[in-house]
């Protein structure tokens, strides 16, 4: 168990469906609320390393990064559209994804 020296209070905005729920689901394992979702959260935590930093790549992907960066398969473009087309993606979905500058009105 971990010893916090400070605590921290956290509040979830829910349905009362979703708190009913929650509440039944801590009660189920002898759990307070706040015992039960910070549990769920430390067992997120262990089965998904990825999203904490901790996931260390493959042999496939630490070949693919040192390829890349020494410029081995990397395709540059000169514009986002010609990125988009060499995908087989129509440019034209992606407007807005382009800077559009407005024109004052002239009064």
């Amino acid at each position: 168990m971990r010893m916090d020296m400070h605590k921290a209070r956290v509040n979830i905005e829910c349905s009362l469906e979703d708190r009913k729920a929650i509440k039944m689901m801590a009660a189920q394992h002898n759990m307070t609320i706040s015992a039960f979702i910070l549990e769920l959260v430390h067992e997120k935590m262990e089965h998904c390393p990825i999203s904490w930093g901790e996931h260390i790549p493959n042999d496939i992907t630490v070949q693919a990064l040192d390829e890349s960066d020494r410029g081995e398969g990397v395709e540059t473009f000169n514009s986002l559209g010609e990125m988009w087309k060499s995908m087989g993606i129509d440019d034209e979905n992606f407007e807005s994804h382009k800077t559009v500058q407005k024109r004052p009105k002239k009064i």
